[in-house]
């Protein structure tokens, strides 16, 4: 019997460093893309050709809008040792797990971001006059990214 896929009203995604325990729950991510440029090369001889050669792989930055991690968390204290360290210690990258998660918490989908480091970090404004959840963007460089076959 063929499998249905039913739309989730509402997503989660589970956000983990590799080998640590204390996951966080990101509200939105970007950057879950990977293109190849190609280079055009024009065939001598037969001058009417063009061929296009594959280059390297590229990503765009990872967004992880997340809610605010605690301050003495793995995450909070990885990104403040790279960005604030003044590159008095060597980067460390990390592997990083995504996992889409539905309204039971079950995984939809999956992704493995590799050797990614923060770039950036940025607070939401707060207005205490609002009543909206406080959450911060943390941006990653990474250099590999593979969907995992785990879910769906």
């Amino acid at each position: 019997m063929a499998q249905t896929l039913a739309p989730t009203t509402a997503f989660t995604f589970r956000v983990t460093l590799a080998g640590d325990v204390q996951p966080v729950l990101a509200q939105g991510v970007e950057g879950l893309d990977s293109t190849m440029d190609t280079e055009p090369l024009v065939e001598g001889g037969e001058n009417r050709f063009v061929h296009s050669l594959p280059k390297s792989p590229r990503h765009a930055n990872l967004k992880l809008k997340h809610m605010v991690a605690p301050a003495n968390g793995p995450l909070v204290q990885w990104v403040h040792q790279t960005l604030q360290g003044s590159l008095t210690a060597p980067i460390e990258p990390k592997t990083v797990h995504i996992t889409l998660l539905n309204t039971t918490n079950q995984a939809l989908a999956s992704w493995t971001v590799r050797t990614a480091y923060p770039v950036g970090w940025k607070a939401d404004s707060l207005d205490s006059m609002k009543n909206e959840l406080a959450v911060d963007t943390l941006e990653l460089a990474y250099q590999e990214i593979t969907r995992d076959p785990t879910a769906r």
